[in-house]
């Protein structure tokens, strides 16, 4: 919340808290219209799935997206820049949401740049294959 904090400074913390997490739901409401359901597969901690579901939706890119929505203009690219990889929850909501509100994100993660435009991702769904198998590996870990 800092990073908000510092960019909107005419607003106390706690109305810009309950202002993007009502923008966040919003958004999740709309693409759940198309599907999207949290994907907990890559959280590897022993806690009850609600409690998996609530960790995902409050990753960093995601933050970042109401941010975008309520600060830039309408049809603004919303650019994202993260020092490890994007997960695939955060990968298929942000497809989703570039498709439902029609607005592009360009992400760069540690490996690649992810352009976002219309429900589609420019690595092509590369990234999503490679998470999944590392799960399989650290699942199958004593």
């Amino acid at each position: 919340m800092a990073l908000f904090m510092n960019l909107l400074p005419e607003t106390g913390p706690m109305i810009r808290r309950v202002k993007f997490t009502q923008v966040w739901e919003d958004i999740v409401t709309e693409i759940k219209k198309l599907g999207y359901a949290p994907e907990t597969k890559g959280v590897v901690f022993d806690v009850e799935e609600e409690e998996k579901e609530t960790v995902v939706g409050y990753h960093s890119e995601k933050s970042v997206v109401p941010f975008g929505f309520i600060s830039k203009e309408p049809g603004s690219v919303l650019r994202i820049v993260k020092n490890i990889r994007i997960c695939s929850d955060c990968h298929s909501a942000i497809k989703l949401v570039s498709k439902v509100f029609k607005r592009k994100k360009v992400v760069r993660d540690r490996r690649r740049f992810h352009h976002f435009e219309d429900g589609f991702c420019s690595c092509n769904d590369y990234w999503l294959s490679i998470e999944a198998e590392m799960v399989e590996l650290l699942l199958a870990l004593p």
